[in-house]
């Protein structure tokens, strides 16, 4: 998985070592610069970023924050974080 984190928000240090505490995988946190972020995209790349684009700024005008968008299966889903990751 991928976990995509606004560049203000949170120390991706910090949260990738309690993903990777909580989750029993390997994390990594990276921190993209703007010539990572070139590169030829697939159908499904480009078709996954609008969709994902479009339900993030759903959220955004109705307010909704705490929610992470990503894949489950085939379907694009929206979830509450605290539903995703279990911190306990």
């Amino acid at each position: 998985p991928i976990v995509l984190v606004r560049e203000d928000c949170i120390d991706v240090n910090e949260l990738a070592n309690i993903l990777q505490e909580k989750c029993k995988f390997q994390v990594r946190a990276h921190i993209l610069g703007y010539i990572q972020r070139g590169g030829a995209p697939s159908a499904f790349d480009r078709k996954y970023g609008y969709t994902a684009g479009r339900m993030a700024i759903d959220c955004i005008l109705n307010n909704e924050t705490g929610v992470v968008i990503g894949i489950d299966g085939t379907i694009l889903t929206k979830k509450s974080f605290e539903n995703t990751v279990k911190v306990s």
